[in-house]
């Protein structure tokens, strides 16, 4: 006599399948309407933590899609640094805001935004490697490589190209900063005030050396 079947146990069960978040829009080259503006604290060299504060312009109400850069120039897969961003705040007006994670691409993240809002505020850090084994160090006290591209998040339904970005970088005491080239240009702040130097391109990187007392910033 054959025995019957003995029924699966619960946790052989497949996963039920996860709700799809609300689309990701597709990228168009259609200019942004705004400016986004970007300041990287990156202040805190000696635990290798650089903090991002971005503004993004918003025209509506509802879901607004923020896209962590996967592809960066030169790669050959989407290999962006997503593991070493932590931290994500979302706010508008003061008010922190509704998010979640998109279920299938986990570098995109969607934000629900009220009516009435015009400008998102966005908070969150880079985590640099602290050791050779987590990755290329960018981050000492003797020496800090900004990539901005590693250090923003960027809205969704735009090539990048098409979205103007006003950038800063807070720098540590005692850097000595290049002398202003245009007003065109990216803003360097220092705790005791602002610079200028011109930017030459939102994915390329900004590299600051330290040597004793004083730090130079070098393109």
């Amino acid at each position: 006599m054959t025995p019957a079947p003995l029924p699966p146990l619960p946790n052989s069960q497949p996963p039920a399948p996860t709700d799809k978040t609300a689309p990701i829009p597709a990228a168009r080259d259609v200019p942004f309407p705004g400016t986004l503006q970007l300041t990287v604290d990156a202040t805190d060299v000696t635990r290798g933590i650089f903090r991002i504060r971005e503004r993004v312009p918003v025209t509506a109400a509802g879901d607004l899609v923020l896209l962590y850069p996967k592809w960066i120039p030169g790669g050959h897969t989407p290999r962006g640094d997503i593991a070493k961003v932590a931290g994500f705040k979302f706010s508008a007006n003061g008010q922190p805001l509704e998010w979640k994670r998109d279920t299938i691409d986990v570098a995109a993240f969607h934000v629900n935004v009220p009516a009435g809002v015009t400008v998102v505020d966005v908070e969150f850090q880079y985590l640099t490697p602290t050791a050779a084994n987590q990755g290329r160090i960018v981050a000492t006290p003797d020496l800090a490589s900004i990539q901005w591209i590693s250090n923003s998040l960027y809205p969704a339904g735009y090539y990048v190209r098409q979205i103007p970005v006003q950038a800063s970088v807070i720098v540590p005491t005692g850097c000595q900063l290049p002398a202003p080239e245009s007003e065109n240009s990216i803003r360097h702040v220092r705790p005791n005030g602002p610079e200028r130097i011109n930017s030459r391109g939102f994915s390329r990187r900004t590299s600051m050396f330290r040597t004793g007392s004083d730090c130079n910033i070098i393109w």
